[in-house]
């Protein structure tokens, strides 16, 4: 009878084992569900981290294409100036009245432009100083300047050369570079700054990228996206970054490269002495009448008509460029004079012959007056212009509708 009975001792140890396993497997449940929230609590602040990055980079990154808008509308400010004062000088020294047609757009677009401006700056107070300041400066400049052409109008040629003489036009134009420099310093520090907020930005994303990476596989969905809002930020910047690029060195109207771009051009061509160059100013004959008799519109779409057909004459290595008002520039490699004064006659001719069709029907033809200039050994693209601009005066004192090769 006793042999049967359980062993006292020994069941209150399997029960106590039991209750010990029981117990272990609440702890490792209550440990699995402690690892899961911790997992939950660090995705939530992986999530957090990674989001909080990408609208510091998507804030950061509008207003460092905000700080670029401003740079290219101050730029702009600054050719319209320059524009005018080249206008005005010209004027004075060969008193030819499309001499002053940048003069005529400057006071045209230097409102709008200085509107663009400072509609564009931040709400910083200095700033906006500035760009008043840069308003009446520019205001007072242009009164100026036609005052001078006023002056030389009425035959009063030497009391414009004395005014000149004073400094009156050198110290506008002078005070507003130094505003627009001083406007452009200012956005050039904020640039500075977004560049390090920018970098910032890219340090919590990469932490963030080495603790999901840690986290495991249970992150790597969130950690992918996460990289993928990240590259595709990059490149929406680097597309800004080509479209400025591509805003400052294309002709708005006639798609062509502009003036920065076709001295960049020249310089290129400059550096390669062993390679023959030409370079010939295209200047659209009596343009001014053609906007005061059928309006700006229709002056617009000369330049356009005029545009299309000197880049569809040229070959793919020259250089085409709309370098201000009705004048055009084309760089030309490996051509003799004949060449080059060939090439241009015939680009000539065919202008001649296209029709620029305007409203109600109406069409008219267009001529071009031509100077050539092949570069000379040493010689340095400003004296290269120099002795183009020379042939495209001689061929508008001899008649017009002509091309004429430089000495």
């Amino acid at each position: 009878m006793d042999s049967a009975r359980p062993d006292p001792p020994l069941a209150r140890w399997r029960r106590l084992a039991e209750a010990l396993t029981r117990r272990s497997a609440r702890l490792h449940g209550l440990l699995g569900l402690a690892a899961l929230a911790l997992l939950l609590v660090l995705m939530l602040q992986l999530v957090g981290d990674n989001r909080r990055a990408v609208r510091d980079r998507m804030v950061t990154g509008r207003l460092y294409g905000r700080s670029l808008e401003v740079l290219l509308a101050a730029e702009r400010v600054r050719v319209e100036v320059n524009g005018a004062m080249r206008a005005e000088r010209g004027y004075l020294l060969a008193h030819e009245e499309s001499f002053l047609a940048p003069l005529v757009e400057a006071r045209r677009e230097l409102p709008r432009r200085l509107r663009e401006l400072d509609g564009k700056l931040s709400d910083d107070p200095e700033q906006h100083v500035r760009s008043h300041r840069l308003e009446a400066v520019s205001g007072d400049y242009l009164r100026f300047l036609d005052s001078e052409v006023t002056l030389e109008r009425q035959g009063r040629h030497d009391e414009a050369v004395e005014r000149l003489r004073d400094g009156g036009g050198y110290r506008g134009q002078a005070e507003a570079a130094r505003l627009i420099d001083a406007i452009v310093a200012r956005e050039n520090a904020l640039l500075a700054r977004q560049r390090r907020r920018l970098d910032a930005s890219e340090k919590v994303t990469e932490r963030s990228l080495q603790r999901s990476f840690w986290m495991g596989l249970f992150l790597f969905a969130l950690a992918f996206g996460e990289g993928a809002a990240v590259v595709v930020a990059q490149r929406r910047v680097r597309r800004a970054n080509e479209q400025l690029h591509v805003a400052a060195t294309t002709d708005a109207l006639t798609g062509l490269p502009n003036r920065r771009a076709f001295f960049d051009g020249l310089a290129t061509r400059i550096a390669r002495e062993h390679v023959p160059c030409a370079l010939a100013i295209v200047d659209i004959d009596h343009f001014k009448s053609v906007n005061d008799r059928f309006g700006h519109p229709a002056g617009d779409e000369v330049l356009r008509v005029v545009a299309a057909a000197l880049a569809g004459s040229m070959r793919p290595s020259d250089l085409v460029a709309r370098i201000g008002g009705e004048e055009f520039a084309i760089l030309l490699d490996e051509l003799d004079p004949a060449g080059a004064e060939g090439l241009c006659d015939q680009l000539r001719q065919r202008v001649s012959r296209v029709p620029v069709r305007l409203d109600a029907g109406v069409s008219l033809l267009v001529t071009l007056s031509i100077g050539v200039a092949l570069r000379q050994p040493g010689e340095d693209g400003e004296a290269l212009m120099a002795r183009a601009d020379q042939a495209l005066y001689r061929a508008k004192q001899e008649g017009r509708d002509r091309v004429r090769l430089a000495a």
